[in-house]
Formats: structure tokens, C-alpha cells, sequence
């Protein structure tokens, strides 16, 4: 019975572990999406601006 728990309680540890890291790596692709975002738009801003830098000369 004692082996039994002890296993249980491992599986359990080993769960939780892989669930914390799956949290992880799901935060890190989302916040490594929305940067990607943050940078495209960052460049169409600097493109916009460059295009209209040369009207306004």
C-alpha cells in the first residue's frame, strides 16, 4: 500500500510539473506572438512614416 501512495504521489508530482511547464511554454508563444505583432506594426509605422517623409520635402 505505502509503495502504491508513494508511486501515486510521484505520477501526481510529474503531472503537475508537466502542467506548469505546458503553462510556460503557452505564456512564451503568446507573448512571443503579440512581440512579433508589436514589431510588424512597429515596422509598417516606420515604413509609413519613411513614405511620407519624402512628400514632405
Amino acid at each position: 500500500m505505502k509503495k502504491r501512495i508513494q508511486k501515486t504521489n510521484i505520477s501526481q508530482d510529474t503531472l503537475r510539473l508537466i502542467f506548469s511547464v505546458f503553462l510556460l511554454s503557452l505564456l512564451l508563444i503568446v507573448s512571443s506572438l503579440l512581440d512579433a505583432k508589436h514589431v510588424e506594426s512597429v515596422k509598417n509605422t516606420s515604413m509609413k512614416s519613411e513614405q511620407i517623409q519624402p512628400v514632405k520635402k
